[in-house]
């Protein structure tokens, strides 16, 4: 597993609810199960930085005793199974979501579904076992099930009623570490759980909200800060470009407030100031005239 090893970016891994990985992607899963397989055994049995058997030093007469005992042992159990899988290094984590996804209704998956998934041969694929047995069993559920269903009967295994009762240790159908002490554990502990789920789903409204009011009254402050300096600066260009206007925000404001004619008169009006000869003053006329050119 030198990939994995020698990997900068480590990949996600999803867990479904008995804490199983079960996603992002089947490959994703089945990676982490080799490379769980490998910190699992045994170093001083079996070591990785001997890449040829014929630099094993001289216990490989003894390692390779005990690998094949071990292997001739798992053939025998293997031999055992009546109805074995077909999912190959698929896990039995992923397989349920799968089928969620192709299943219109949003029922819970029966274990009789999850056992014919799990048993479903390729079409036109040779196999060297017979699946008589398999496929004898899987007919006898639909029978049973469809019985039932006529029955309105919602209680009713049939799974169970054919392949019998679970036995001690891992339950069937489930894949690896779920026990019937998992079950119960993950049932009494969904109150709380769900519980929590509520708090942390109201918390986590009530911070939207309060994001949402901060960013509301931000917006409202930035918006004010450029409507002011939008202001000054036509004001000082307009003070700049006509000086005997010599306005300002609060004279503006004033103006802004009238009618366009009650904001027209005080421009149009004419200078009445007076020279010391008794005649119109000819600054004012200019000033007037600018102010005419404004409007």
């Amino acid at each position: 597993m030198e990939s994995v090893h020698g990997r900068q970016e480590r990949k996600l891994v999803m867990l479904n609810r008995y804490n199983q990985p079960n996603g992002p992607t089947n490959a994703v899963v089945t990676e982490l199960g080799s490379f769980l397989g490998i910190l699992a055994r045994n170093a001083m049995l079996y070591r990785l930085n001997i890449h040829n058997w014929k630099n094993m030093d001289t216990k490989k007469k003894d390692l390779w005793d005990y690998t094949q005992e071990m292997s001739e042992r798992n053939t025998k159990n293997r031999k055992k199974w009546m109805n074995p899988h077909t999912a190959s290094k698929t896990s039995f984590a992923v397989i349920p979501n799968n089928l969620e996804k192709e299943k219109e209704s949003p029922d819970e998956l029966s274990a009789k579904e999850l056992f014919v998934a799990t048993r479903s041969r390729k079409p036109g694929r040779v196999y060297k076992d017979s699946n008589k047995d398999t496929i004898s069993k899987i007919a006898e559920m639909e029978k049973m099930q469809s019985q039932q269903n006529e029955d309105d009967n919602q209680s009713f295994d049939a799974f169970i009623a054919i392949m019998g009762h679970e036995h001690l240790g891992c339950l069937r159908l489930y894949g690896r570490g779920v026990t019937k002490s998992t079950l119960k554990r993950k049932a009494l502990s969904e109150p709380y759980l769900s519980a929590n789920d509520e708090r942390m789903e109201k918390k986590k409204k009530e911070l939207e909200e309060r994001m949402h009011q901060r960013m509301a009254e931000k917006l409202e402050q930035q918006q004010v800060t450029i409507h002011q300096e939008v202001t000054d600066d036509i004001i000082g260009r307009l003070n700049r470009m006509y000086p005997g206007l010599q306005l300002n925000a609060a004279k503006l404001a004033s103006v802004g407030a009238q009618s366009p004619q009650e904001a027209m008169q005080p421009l149009n009006r004419p200078s009445s100031s007076k020279n010391h000869q008794g005649g119109e003053d000819n600054q004012g006329d200019d000033e007037s005239s600018d102010e005419d050119l404004i409007t």
